[in-house]
């Protein structure tokens, strides 16, 4: 991805006047003032702030829709030529509309596809070229849509059983995995956790509880705020017999949850997946799409030793059965300074309502 860009910047900056890139791609004497200049601010408000500084990057949003930003210049518009980039063979975005709003000030209208038809968050990077060919000047500019994965795991390893749900044949012991998979999720539960094709399975028929911990990622060691992810949905038999549907996501070590004061343990109400709908087992995961925050507090600051649990039923006492399915959890890094307000747009933490799957949209295919 980060090389098809540069090529592409290449590109960009040879067809003027055949020379290597330069970074600024400033066209002239790189040690030369240049009276022209185009500057990009994600708003006018930021624009007109002086504290504020031109954007290298910006984000966009994840769901389809239209996007505008701002530029400021001294070049005529009519002189000014923008052109989007990215490496994938249809583009997921286009510049929909230039428009002069006032002397000196464009903005600019990038419509863009959804990241993905269901709860996928993990960044994909598209540039935007503005150039005046004839006077040999031009910017690029990164857009991000979505935000950067530390821990990512879709269960697509895991391929024993059945993708039913309600057929447990085949399903594999936590104690048969391969190393690579205990280590991705380590237990305290090891004979009360099963892989099927594509999830996981907490919990068993007995009513011994289930849990599953996300392994120790350094890179967290930096971050400030997390967007944990993941897919929970309860059991039921083909009668239509429901399980116990106890959920508890948990936040070990550094963090807390965003918004609860201080909580780093919250209960999850999940759904049973629906046996009487005709796209069943495909349907499976519609409204069992979840988001959680963390951030850092004062006294519990995100760190290398951040984990996150999901637990279905009791760790301390046999209860009725609570079996509860997970798959494709996640744990991506927000950069608030630069990354969309998920939590802001979600609602808060819980039931994924930005791109989460849903029963009143048909399942896509993945």
């Amino acid at each position: 991805m980060r090389q098809n860009l540069l090529t592409a910047v290449r590109r960009f900056c040879t067809a003027f006047v055949g020379v290597a890139l330069l970074a600024s791609c400033n066209l002239h004497d790189p040690n030369a003032e240049r009276s022209e200049f185009i500057k990009v601010y994600a708003s006018l408000e930021d624009m007109d702030d002086p504290e504020v500084e031109p954007a290298k990057a910006l984000a966009i949003g994840v769901r389809e829709g239209s996007y505008e930003f701002f530029v400021k210049t001294n070049v005529s518009p009519d002189e000014l030529s923008f052109e989007w980039q990215d490496d994938q063979s249809s583009p997921w975005a286009k510049v929909e509309e230039v428009q002069e709003v006032s002397k000196g000030v464009i903005r600019v209208s990038i419509w863009t596809k959804a990241r993905t038809a269901f709860g996928y968050y993990t960044r994909r990077t598209g540039m935007l070229m503005i150039y005046a060919s004839d006077i040999h000047l031009g910017k690029y500019l990164r857009i991000h849509q979505g935000c950067v994965a530390r821990y990512s795991n879709d269960c697509a390893t895991f391929k024993s059983g059945s993708t039913n749900p309600l057929v447990s044949d085949g399903e594999a012991l936590w104690s048969t995995w391969t190393a690579s998979q205990k280590e991705n999720f380590p237990t305290t539960t090891p004979t009360s956790v099963y892989a099927r094709n594509g999830f996981l399975r907490l919990g068993d028929n007995i009513g011994h509880g289930g849990e599953i911990t996300t392994k120790f990622v350094d890179a967290l060691r930096a971050d400030s705020l997390l967007m944990v992810n993941f897919r929970a949905v309860a059991f039921q038999d083909e009668l239509g017999k429901k399980d116990a549907n106890k959920f508890t996501v948990e936040v070990l070590g550094g963090g807390v949850f965003k918004d609860t004061d201080g909580a780093k343990k919250l209960e999850v109400e999940i759904p049973y997946y629906n046996i009487d709908d005709p796209d069943f087992p495909a349907s499976m995961w519609n409204d069992a799409e979840f988001m959680y925050f963390v951030e850092s507090s004062e006294s519990s600051k995100i760190s290398a030793n951040t984990q996150i649990r999901l637990t279905a039923g009791s760790l301390t006492e046999t209860t009725e059965p609570n079996r509860v399915f997970v798959t494709r959890i996640y744990i991506r890094t927000i950069n608030p300074q630069v990354d969309e307000d998920y939590f802001e747009e979600n609602g808060g933490n819980g039931v994924d309502k930005i791109l989460g799957l849903s029963s009143e949209k048909p399942a896509p295919e993945e």
